[in-house]
């Protein structure tokens, strides 16, 4: 478990907030071809940050990472940020979040991207120029207050079989 300290420290007396950390970042060369996984995690009270640069409570560059039956609540922002990354995402549940998954490309290298889904500043239009297809599937997004899956920058995700329930908007690309 991936929490705030307020929501582990057992104390009455303290209340977690959305935000109450950064984010964690797992990173690779997609040329490596290592692949992990994350099975049965959860990640709360992250995402700290509504203003740019965004800050994603989980975020993947170029890695192959794999998320099975895992959680991802409360993120002040995008709570998982997929960024030329492959990997599937199945049977999680994202809940209470700004935004639930942003699939991302980083079109321009040297400039990187401007973080997703937290405001209303859209990314510039691109062909599918991704070399990655993450899986996004079986997963539920439940009261994501913006977006529960949003796609940028030519980023070609496998959407199939998600139950969305209450959020802004199911899927934006």
């Amino acid at each position: 478990i991936f929490t705030s300290v307020s929501d582990a420290d057992g104390l009455a007396s303290t209340t977690p907030q959305k935000g109450d950390w950064l984010n964690i970042v797992f990173s690779a060369n997609p040329q490596d071809n290592s692949q992990s996984n994350l099975d049965y995690v959860e990640f709360r009270y992250g995402g700290q940050g509504l203003e740019r640069p965004v800050k994603e409570m989980v975020k993947i560059i170029g890695a192959t990472i794999n998320i099975n039956h895992s959680k991802f609540e409360n993120s002040q922002s995008i709570a998982l940020r997929l960024v030329d990354s492959n990997g599937t995402i199945e049977n999680s549940i994202f809940s209470d979040n700004a935004c639930g998954i942003s699939v991302d490309s980083l079109v321009l290298p040297s400039s990187g991207t401007d973080g997703g889904c937290a405001s209303n500043v859209y990314s510039f239009y691109s062909n599918a120029m991704a070399t990655t297809t993450p899986q996004i599937k079986t997963n539920q997004f439940i009261r994501n207050r913006l977006i529960a899956i949003e796609t940028r920058n030519g980023s070609t995700p496998v959407i199939d079989g998600n139950i969305f329930t209450d959020n802004g908007y199911p899927i934006r690309i």
